[in-house]
């Protein structure tokens, strides 16, 4: 993960100039070639002079914008693919840690959530500063109806270690199909109940995002950002690095399904 990372900031480094560049460059080179194929057709074209009045297009004036009117270079920066990653306890070197995570996914694989949150508290005594721990955490907690806790482990994780936010991470192996679901529709009951916060729709756009559906994520992501008025920097980092659909793909958020009676948005599983 960290070294798709890298490569992508390495793109990112480059400036709208350097881009603008390359795209003039790319597009004097077509061009070229586009009148040496002309030149070629019209001089094998019976009837035709054997000079034709084609060429190179003349360069481009000193000073003027050489990609005016042509689409933004700086748009096509391609993001990493991102890393299927089936558990965490996988990418943990160390045994004895990993033992601790492989035991917590366990846990949550038979649905006692809270017994896992132990575990990984457990792991932070031994690694208090490993974002592999707050990101399983956080999963547990989502899986536990701890809603605002695995809000908060998400952001420590993503913040701390950018890397995390290439990965692809299989919630449904992890917590269960049908726990999602009652995840899904618990956070879709709190977003209708309350129409300020960003963290319900966030963390809709997490499920999506991590259970395939990159779609549904961009429009829960749109619509937390709209909450948080552009201002929460976290959500403008994660759109930076989540590899989405284009934003004409899904400009309207998904519509939250009606509440379902009785659901809690913090449950303890």
């Amino acid at each position: 993960m960290a070294k798709r990372l890298e490569q992508y900031y390495a793109d990112r480094h480059k400036s709208d100039a350097d881009f603008a560049r390359e795209f003039s460059r790319d597009l004097r080179e077509k061009n070229e070639r586009d009148a040496r194929a002309k030149a070629l057709a019209a001089k094998n074209k019976p009837g035709t002079p054997d000079t034709p009045d084609v060429g190179p297009k003349p360069p481009v004036n000193p000073g003027t914008d050489p990609t005016a009117g042509a689409e933004d270079p700086t748009n096509k920066r391609k993001r990493p693919t991102p890393v299927k990653v089936k558990n965490l306890s996988g990418e943990v070197k160390a045994e004895g840690l990993a033992s601790v995570l492989k035991k917590a996914e366990g846990l949550m694989k038979d649905g006692r959530y809270t017994s896992a949150i132990d575990q990984y508290e457990a792991a932070e005594t031994v690694a208090p500063n490993n974002p592999l721990i707050w990101l399983g955490r956080a999963n547990a907690e989502l899986g536990a109806g701890f809603f605002q806790r695995a809000d908060a482990h998400i952001r420590q994780a993503f913040m701390t270690d950018k890397a995390l936010l290439v990965g692809q991470y299989d919630l449904t192996g992890m917590l269960g199909e049908e726990r999602l679901a009652k995840i899904v529709a618990e956070l879709k009951d709190t977003t209708l109940k309350d129409t300020t916060r960003p963290m319900p729709p966030f963390l809709l756009a997490y499920v999506a995002y991590n259970t395939g559906n990159e779609r549904q994520a961009l429009g829960y992501l749109d619509l937390a950002e709209k909450r948080a008025e552009g201002k929460d920097l976290f959500l403008k980092m994660v759109r930076e690095h989540w590899t989405l659909p284009a934003a004409e793909e899904g400009k309207e958020a998904p519509k939250p399904a009606a509440p379902a009676g009785g659901a809690g948005a913090e449950q303890n599983k």
